[in-house]
């Protein structure tokens, strides 16, 4: 187990200011390495894949753009990596204010997959190699 990625039992803690960056922020990485894009595909991905359930930890960043939060979490349903009823299943969003959760689920609610949404494959194989699933280290 890496540092990346507290686990216990079947359910993955990601905690982003912590393990990702205490400013996340701009929707792709060309904006900011801390972007939405880079969060979902090295974090929120991976650990939807292989875990029962994930808990996102949004206490402690400075703040969450919208750009940020709608490209990380409604680009999940958008690109067509998980639909709605799998994340309401799988995901909890944990933040001291109601209303940060609130405008996560909000983007995944208004999320709508297109098959030309422009998911782009050569992102999947890229990140591939530096997800907190690829960065795990053998017991």
């Amino acid at each position: 187990m890496t540092d990346l990625v507290a686990e216990t039992s079947k359910t993955v803690h990601i905690n982003i200011a912590k393990q990702f960056s205490e400013q996340p922020f701009a929707r792709w990485p060309e904006h900011s390495p801390d972007s939405g894009e880079r969060f979902r595909h090295q974090f929120l991905i991976p650990a939807l894949a292989s875990a029962e359930s994930v808990e996102v930890e949004m206490k402690g960043a400075l703040g969450y753009g919208s750009s940020f939060l709608e490209e990380a979490f409604g680009g999940l349903v958008r690109f067509g990596y998980f639909d709605k009823p799998e994340l309401k299943k799988k995901l909890i969003v944990k933040h001291p204010l109601k209303s940060n959760v609130q405008r996560v689920w909000d983007y995944i609610d208004t999320a709508t997959f297109k098959q030309d949404s422009g998911r782009r494959p050569e992102l999947d194989a890229r990140y591939a190699a530096t997800s907190i699933v690829a960065s795990r280290s053998a017991p």
